[in-house]
């Protein structure tokens, strides 16, 4: 029986489950895959698998399920050498599929572009999670939130806990769980003052109206402070949100994001001017949220991912402090403390002895006269 792909050759550069899962769906078919992986170590599936014994000799289950009937070769694409013979089978070969991060084949010369000049007939098939365009928006948002320097609280409390002596990842804990509603939920509670603008759009509203309804009820119910718009530090721009704005701009010139929430977002930041004097602008928490309503997350996401980001930020922080080597002692404020320093003295003759037990009279702080608060 003839199968359908039969004398069809693939070049499998894909690692894991999702492009190995793929390619040996075309094995069935009839096609030849041949698996091109990194010299010495492979797929990281072959260290996958229930089998200890087998992982160890880097013929995981995993990688056996994924990977079974096809042809296998190494390459080192890092050095002109791989390169030179890749192009080679490229020249051979109907379809390549890979599944590296968006721009790696690219920066190793090996992109659709540079393979079409070896081979004009062939078909080439990039597997990531958002798309290539998409992943780089994904990524941009992730970075602009990793750092917002020492005035951060959360930082500011991993610095503090290092140079008292705790350790990285429970000074790492501590900072990330204070990341709540106003550092770490701004991005969510934007997120969703867009979705609800949104939905008015859809039923009809138009768009200047559905922002000055939201604006008015938000801040009716919660202060007039709307998450995603001013910053105390960045005045009156917040440099972080302007290249994740080109960047949107770009994706929706090339079809890959709609535009509806930077549209909607920029149309909040409009209104919330009105009549002033000193603007309010985007800050980093409302350009991430556009981000992700373009990408369709939902809100809850946002506090994960900037937590995510921010916890890199962090890390850098905690670590170069600890690296400083300088520990903080700090004593008792002198309002708590009264008049004694240091160790407290022992005076013999505040002691006397009776029935044979010891009462002991300890000096006491000084009583300070009330102050006004």
């Amino acid at each position: 029986m003839v199968k359908s792909l039969e004398h069809i050759r693939i070049l499998d550069l894909t690692s894991v489950l999702a492009g190995p899962f793929c390619c040996h769906q075309l094995v069935h078919l009839g096609a030849e895959v041949i698996k091109v992986e990194v010299p010495e170590r492979g797929d990281l599936a072959r260290q996958l698998g229930a089998d200890l014994e087998l992982n160890e000799r880097l013929m995981g289950t995993s990688f056996l399920a994924q990977n079974a009937g096809k042809r296998s070769l190494t390459l080192n694409l890092k050095h002109e050498e791989g390169r030179v013979l890749f192009r080679k089978l490229v020249g051979t070969a109907d379809v390549v599929v890979e599944n590296f991060r968006p721009g790696v084949m690219d920066r190793l010369g090996l992109g659709f572009e540079m393979l079409k000049q070896v081979n004009p007939q062939l078909v080439y098939c990039a597997i990531s999670g958002y798309g290539q365009s998409q992943a780089a928006l994904l990524e941009a948002a992730l970075v602009a939130s990793v750092d917002h320097g020492p005035q951060a609280p959360a930082i500011v409390a991993a610095q503090m806990a290092v140079t008292c002596g705790v350790s990285l990842n429970n000074a790492m804990g501590t900072a990330v769980n204070m990341l709540g509603d106003v550092h770490g939920g701004a991005g969510e509670q934007c997120l969703e003052f867009l979705q609800q603008i949104r939905e008015c759009t859809e039923g009809g509203t138009s768009l200047e109206n559905a922002v000055g309804e939201a604006i008015k009820a938000y801040q009716r119910t919660q202060g007039k402070h709307l998450p995603g718009f001013g910053h105390r530090f960045h005045k009156p721009v917040d440099p972080r949100t302007l290249r994740l704005m080109e960047l949107l701009e770009e994706a929706e010139q090339n079809d890959i994001v709609s535009g509806d929430y930077r549209r909607i977002g920029m149309v909040v930041q409009k209104q919330l001017n009105k009549g002033r004097t000193t603007g309010i602008a985007m800050n980093i928490d409302g350009a991430t949220a556009i981000i992700f309503g373009e990408l369709q997350f939902a809100p809850p996401l946002a506090r994960g991912l900037f937590c995510l980001s921010r916890s890199v930020g962090i890390l850098a922080h905690a670590w170069e402090q600890q690296q400083q080597g300088g520990r903080t002692k700090v004593r008792s404020p002198q309002s708590l403390a009264g008049t004694t320093q240091g160790r407290i003295p022992f005076h013999p003759e505040q002691h006397s002895s009776t029935s044979g037990s010891v009462q002991t009279t300890l000096p006491c702080p000084r009583p300070h006269p009330p102050r006004s608060l």
